[in-house]
């Protein structure tokens, strides 16, 4: 398997499969990183936007959180970078 086939599918595994809703609500979140906002930040803004999709952040899951909406912004970084040479 070469690397770009393996990096995808470990990025499935740990994206997981999204709704229509999810993505929706994971590119506001990643839209207010973007902006500079902190993970906490970002979440509370797109929870107050998408209610229905809304996590619960606590001190024990922050990290977790954090490590996969960092992941995430890496991810899409890295697919919008493929699109432009494909």
């Amino acid at each position: 398997m070469n690397i770009l086939k393996q990096y995808l599918s470990r990025a499935k595994e740990i994206i997981g499969d999204r709704s229509p809703d999810e993505i929706l609500y994971d590119q506001k979140v990643l839209a207010w990183l973007r902006y500079g906002q902190s993970i906490k930040a970002a979440i509370e803004m797109a929870n107050q936007a998408s209610p229905g999709e809304a996590l619960m952040v606590t001190d024990e899951n922050i990290a977790y959180v954090e490590d996969y909406y960092d992941h995430l912004l890496n991810h899409t970084s890295i697919m919008d970078k493929l699109s432009k040479i494909s």
